[in-house]
């Protein structure tokens, strides 16, 4: 049994020299400003826009798909970084709820239909024994593991209506959490 439910990014930091951590995170960086062109210019010739509206920040068409270039940068290192600290489990749901994204940018799905996937891939990850130990009550901290999986996925799709600031949020917030674990 592990300590820590969700893999601290600084028992890995520790392991691994700066160096190597410098070059992935610059390699993935170009990677993904190259993708997000691409994404862009490919989203704007398809017509896949966000149009404005009360539920947006943007006064022009703006183009979807950004998801799509962060999610084929984060999916394409992890393959090429290797998978030894890799959880098969915790793979699987990110990727299952890049897809959701995907699909809800070319379909939008109703909010309770994204949010009932959110809740069974937080209970996946639950089976899996990802859960945060806050209180040591099980019952608690496996709620609280929930809502906090399910807040921070939501909490990052309302940030995606204003254009760039979902992805700049998350590198700060990545960026950080590296730093300090």
């Amino acid at each position: 049994r592990r300590e820590g439910r969700f893999v601290s990014t600084g028992a890995i930091a520790g392991m691994v020299p700066f160096s190597t951590i410098a070059a992935h995170f610059l390699t993935a960086s170009a990677t993904s400003l190259v993708l997000v062109w691409l994404c862009r210019t490919a989203a704007l010739r398809l017509g896949y826009v966000a149009q404005p509206g009360e539920d947006r920040w943007h006064s022009q068409p703006t183009a979807l798909f950004g998801g799509v270039a962060i999610g084929v940068t984060v999916f394409g290192c992890l393959a090429l970084v290797g998978d030894a600290w890799q959880p098969a489990a915790l793979l699987v749901c990110a990727a299952a709820i890049f897809i959701v994204g995907l699909v809800d940018d070319v379909r939008p799905l109703e909010p309770f239909t994204k949010l009932i996937i959110e809740i069974a891939l937080a209970s996946v990850l639950l089976f899996f024994d990802y859960r945060l130990e806050w209180t040591g009550s099980l019952t608690v901290d496996s709620l609280l593991t929930i809502a906090w999986i399910v807040g921070i996925t939501n909490a990052f799709n309302l940030l995606d209506n204003m254009d760039g600031l979902c992805a700049g949020v998350a590198l700060i917030a990545g960026v950080t959490l590296l730093t300090a674990l």
